[in-house]
């Protein structure tokens, strides 16, 4: 389950934005950056593009799909549009933004009327407060911070990844989650952890079994069951550290079909001289596994296999 640290809750999902001070536009609501009513100040939307961009952080493309900000004269209020489909309502964060903060006072209140998007708007204790009227003084946007649970399932490249395995050989202190117990036979693992070979692949991409159904010397090794058919004869078997081979005889077979080691390769304590497995019954088996890069030990064989 996916949770930050601390968390009970997992599939939370966070939006930040800075809007306002810092933008490339620089003034707030000021000269050729007016708002206008409707204007949309923020968006990675592509059916509400942006009007007036006061997007200061971060930038568009780090915001959720479908997540923009509309300002609106009657409120006056901001319109935040999540882009995200919380579970339940967010908690948010907003802090303005000003120049003069000992003499500025704009208190935000939230007002919520659907999982989809939220109302901001600033008040001084007398009146509603609009944004700076000079560029310089008054209300200059203001910070924001979205949390809340979303549904399970794909979300946008900046979702809450939570534990992640990782290839590095040792433990990256820079990072909160640096390892777990169960690993897939490589990067950082702890004493006594389980370990599951990345050669053991079962199934292709597809959910198939590798079939051979004519004599080839290029064999696959991301699959590790085979399927070899009659009268097919593969060349060049070449062990893969830790992997785990089931080779099965399809059906019916008329000449027996025969798995071929590569040169200087062996089946593990038998002797380099065995280097040929042949089939002569439907459905006998043989199960290998890859010592190293030069030997296969045969860990079951079933009658109708023979090794020489």
């Amino acid at each position: 389950m996916f949770r930050p640290t601390n968390s009970s809750e997992s599939n939370l999902f966070t939006i930040r934005v800075t809007l306002g001070f810092g933008s490339t536009r620089g003034a707030f609501n000021t000269g050729a950056n007016a708002i206008a009513n409707d204007a949309i100040l923020a968006s990675n939307s592509s059916g509400n593009p942006t009007t007036v961009d006061h997007l200061a952080s971060p930038t568009s493309n780090n915001l959720p799909s479908g997540f923009y900000i509309q300002y609106s004269t009657t409120g006056p209020a901001f319109r935040v549009y999540y882009g995200k489909s919380f579970t339940s309502q967010p908690c948010m964060n907003v802090v303005p933004i000003s120049n003069n903060s000992t003499t500025f006072l704009a208190i935000p209140y939230i007002v919520k009327s659907s999982l989809l998007f939220c109302d901001i708007l600033f008040n001084n204790a007398s009146t509603s407060v609009s944004p700076s009227a000079n560029g310089t003084t008054g209300l200059l946007g203001f910070d924001l911070v979205i949390t809340g649970p979303i549904k399970i399932g794909a979300t946008t490249g900046n979702s809450n990844k939570g534990w992640a395995l990782s290839d590095s050989t040792s433990a990256d202190p820079t990072s909160v989650y640096s390892y777990m117990d169960v690993n897939l036979g490589s990067g950082f693992t702890a004493t006594d952890s389980v370990v599951v070979s990345k050669n053991l692949k079962l199934l292709g991409s597809d959910n198939t079994i590798k079939t051979y159904s004519t004599s080839t010397s290029s064999l696959d090794y991301t699959q590790t069951v085979w399927i070899i058919n009659t009268d097919v004869s593969l060349t060049t078997l070449t062990p893969q550290t830790g992997m785990v081979l089931i080779i099965t005889a399809g059906s019916p077979i008329s000449t027996s079909p025969t798995v071929v080691l590569a040169a200087s390769k062996s089946f593990g304590y038998a002797g380099s001289g065995n280097t040929t497995l042949t089939f002569s019954t439907a459905g006998a088996t043989v199960i290998l596994y890859g010592i190293d890069t030069t030997r296969f030990v045969i860990v079951s064989q079933t009658t109708g296999v023979t090794l020489s």
